[in-house]
This record gives structure tokens, C-alpha cells and sequence, in this order.
């Protein structure tokens, strides 16, 4: 009698199953318990509008920096307009890193200290050197990020376009 497989894959996939029970599901299982969202594979590939060579879930991109990101100016306190949310999120997906040292310092100047972006408020350009930046991770001292603002997945496949 043959022996059967687990999950229909072969012996030589094996390690990757153990991996799985190892490492991947006791992290889901810690990040969950802390409260993250779990998203489904189906769920990941909605969010990616069915394309697979994006790594960014976008919705959950723009609905962050519209409801965390916000900016001074004369004394209130302002929201990114729409168009401003938008072209954070376009240059956070146009970002290629290649690995090398400079690309990775790159990336995390993008990510923590932000893009400068201009804003008119009640009819005054904030000019260039006081433009407001859009910061895509808040990680701040004394903020604390809402339970709701972290995802998981088990699954986010790549394909090259």
C-alpha cells in the first residue's frame, strides 16, 4: 500500500509544511491573539484588485494615511486631501528596491519620515520649505496604533508583470 501524502504535495515539499506548522502558524496564531487582522488568501487577492504583482494592499494603504496622517498649519490641524493620499500611495507602488544598501535606506526614508506634499488651506500654498509630509508608518513615542491597523496573512503570492 502506498503511503499517503500530506495536502496532495510531494516528500520533497515536506520542510516547507514544517515550516508551516513550525514558525508561520504559531506567528498567526501570536499576531491574531494580539489583534491583528487575519485577511484570506481571497481576501489579499481582492485588496491587490486581482493583481498579483502588487505587494500593496492599497485600500488599507489610503484608508491609514486618511484617517492617522495629518499636518499643522496656523495653529489647526488639517487632513490630507484625497488627491495627496493618492499620490502617496502611487509613490510608495513605484518604489523598486534592488537589495543594494542605498535602496534599502531609500525605502526607509520613504516609509518613516514621508513625502513632502504641497497643500492649499483656505487659499494659502503651504510653501516648500514647511510642506507637510505624509508619513506611511506612525510609529511615533506615545502612539498608539489601533488594533484594527495591523493585518496578516498566510498568503500573498508575487508574480512578476
Amino acid at each position: 500500500m502506498e503511503e499517503q501524502v500530506l495536502y496532495g504535495t510531494s516528500e520533497h515539499e515536506l520542510p516547507n509544511y514544517l515550516e508551516k506548522v513550525q514558525s508561520q502558524l504559531p506567528a498567526l496564531h501570536l499576531l491574531t491573539q494580539i489583534g491583528w487582522k487575519y485577511l484570506t488568501p481571497e481576501e489579499t487577492v481582492n485588496l491587490r484588485a486581482g493583481r498579483l504583482g502588487s505587494a500593496i494592499l492599497e485600500p488599507i494603504l489610503a484608508d491609514h494615511l486618511r484617517t492617522h496622517c495629518r499636518y499643522e498649519f496656523k495653529g489647526d490641524t488639517h487632513p490630507f486631501t484625497e488627491n495627496a493620499i493618492q499620490n502617496a500611495v502611487q509613490i510608495l507602488k513605484g518604489f523598486r528596491a534592488t537589495g543594494t544598501t542605498h535602496q534599502n535606506e531609500q525605502a526607509y526614508d520613504l516609509l518613516c519620515l514621508g513625502i513632502s506634499v504641497p497643500q492649499t488651506v483656505e487659499g494659502d500654498i503651504i510653501s516648500t520649505g514647511r510642506t507637510p509630509g505624509i508619513t506611511h508608518i506612525t510609529a511615533q513615542r506615545n502612539t498608539r496604533l489601533n488594533d484594527s491597523d495591523m493585518r496578516n496573512t498566510t498568503f500573498l503570492t508575487l508574480c512578476c508583470s
